[in-house]
């Protein structure tokens, strides 16, 4: 029995059995993504002999303006129907352009699993980047708990359900010590391409592991890239307890990219 574990698994048995790739393909795909290609092809192949053919026709009565003028009345339904023709190729172009954004997001999400995977199994690299010495990773239960003591104890009364619900789903909380030996929480966001949405939610799960458990906690994102609009907030180096220093920078611990299965 062939098991997968990690993403390196899936790309040895993909190498090893390149027949199976496009049955994954198929799964991850639709049949309309999967036909596209051959769909738009196919209507090119069409509109370019369309447009040819007019066009030697236009050529061939240019020497004659007077002809070329009753060529013109004669072929007001062809204008006609180019125009009908390039109103659908831009129906279709604008089609094209939205399965790709599907296709894109498609993509993303299973990138996005594959990093939140490999994220939670290696919680203790992520702590070592930071300086810190990993003890535990916190299922979403333990998480859930601390919330649920929040809400009890008042500690959570000012916070939003939906602020609650994101961040008993943190991608990934752990329990760490620093380099004095004492207790701390990291709360990090997984991520591709690291985004400002990304950077929020990891500040704002430290701020509220800092307030219902009363121990410091670090804000963090682990993600192969990072948009550029984040850069100036973002370190590799040093990084302090969330509302410890004037300026808190979130930690960016870099995660190697995809490689690819062929």
């Amino acid at each position: 029995m062939t098991t997968i574990n990690t993403i390196h698994d899936l790309h040895r048995i993909l190498v090893e059995h390149p027949e199976w790739r496009d049955e994954l393909r198929r799964i991850l795909l639709t049949e309309e993504l999967l036909e596209l290609p051959q769909r738009f092809a196919e209507y090119a192949k069409s509109t370019d002999e369309k447009l040819d053919a007019l066009f030697r026709e236009t050529r061939q009565n240019t020497s004659d303006i007077s002809e070329l003028k009753d060529l013109t009345r004669q072929n007001t339904s062809d204008i006609s129907e180019l125009k009908d023709l390039t109103r659908q190729n831009t129906s279709d172009i604008s089609e094209l352009k939205d399965l790709t954004r599907q296709n894109t997001n498609h993509i993303g999400e299973v990138k996005g699993m594959f990093m939140e995977r490999i994220s939670r199994e290696d919680g203790g690299i992520i702590a070592n980047d930071m300086g810190l010495q990993w003890r535990k990773t916190l299922d979403r239960n333990e998480v859930a708990q601390i919330a649920d003591r929040a809400r009890l104890s008042g500690a959570a009364e000012d916070i939003s359900r939906d602020h609650m619900r994101a961040f008993v789903r943190a991608d990934l909380v752990f329990e760490a010590t620093d380099r004095s030996g004492n207790e701390i929480h990291v709360a990090v966001e997984i991520s591709y391409t690291a985004d400002e949405r990304d950077v929020v939610r990891a500040m704002r799960h430290a701020e509220y592991l800092t307030r219902f458990t009363g121990t410091p906690a670090y804000a963090a994102i682990a993600s192969v890239h990072t948009d550029n609009r984040v850069a100036d907030i973002m370190t590799e180096d040093s990084p302090r307890p969330h509302g410890s220093a004037p300026e808190t920078k979130v930690f960016w611990s870099r995660l190697p990219e995809l490689e690819p299965a062929n």
